[in-house]
């Protein structure tokens, strides 16, 4: 496992879910990363205050990444706010965020 590879990814994925909310740079010291290698998980916590989305902060993002052949997949969803629909009815958005990098 190439780990500095995964970590690029980790960042990646969390830079592009961060950067929409937060309208700020996230770089590579400005988070503690932990990686759990046996469930194929990571947890980022910027350190930041945090920023409010839809009345929650956000504080950390959790992810997860696999191993395929020579590619690393690594992924971050953030839950959308609810939106209102003309009719009465409501749908949330799950924006996602994916990196794929070739070991």
């Amino acid at each position: 496992m190439q780990w500095d590879r995964l970590a690029f990814g980790v960042k990646e994925s969390v830079y592009q879910a961060w950067f929409p909310l937060a309208r700020c740079w996230l770089g590579f010291l400005d988070a503690a990363l932990t990686i759990h290698p046996l469930r194929r998980t990571f947890h980022a916590r910027p350190f930041d205050a945090g920023h409010v989305l839809d009345g929650r902060l956000i504080t950390a993002m959790t992810g997860r990444w696999s191993v395929e052949g020579c590619l690393i997949v690594t992924s971050v969803a953030v839950e959308a706010p609810v939106t209102a629909l003309p009719h009465g009815g409501a749908v949330t958005a799950v924006p996602r965020t994916s990196t794929i990098c070739r070991l």
